[in-house]
């Protein structure tokens, strides 16, 4: 998903979640000739505080969502932020730090499962 400037140089980036719930940010460069990104994981806050240890294929545990949408700046920091949905319908907000994390997950809403897409 485009998610805007993730880790606060400036330059657009995209992050990606696969199948087994690992997040990557792809982040953008300054110089489109290359079309070369380079590649970052993205730790949950939960993992980034306890200092656990990646897998090789980056950091799991995102997959606990059903949906997961890059949603701008939320919560007017400057910081663009992500909101994700679990099985039972309750909407968390991470709001971005602007240099490659997010803070803790907030409630933002519930009864969110009602709808089939959020964008």
């Amino acid at each position: 998903m485009p998610f805007g400037d993730y880790n606060g140089d400036a330059n657009p980036d995209l992050l990606v979640r696969d199948g087994n719930g690992y997040m990557k940010a792809h982040l953008g460069t300054a110089t489109c000739a290359r079309h070369r990104r380079q590649r970052r994981d993205v730790p949950l806050p939960q993992q980034r505080q306890q200092g656990l240890e990646r897998a090789c294929q980056g950091y799991a545990g995102w997959n606990i969502y059903n949906s997961v949408v890059a949603i701008g700046d939320l919560d007017e920091d400057g910081h663009n932020d992500l909101v994700a949905r679990d099985a039972g319908g309750l909407l968390w907000r991470y709001s971005g730090l602007g240099n490659g994390s997010f803070a803790a997950r907030v409630q933002a809403g519930s009864g969110w499962n009602i709808f089939k897409i959020i964008i």
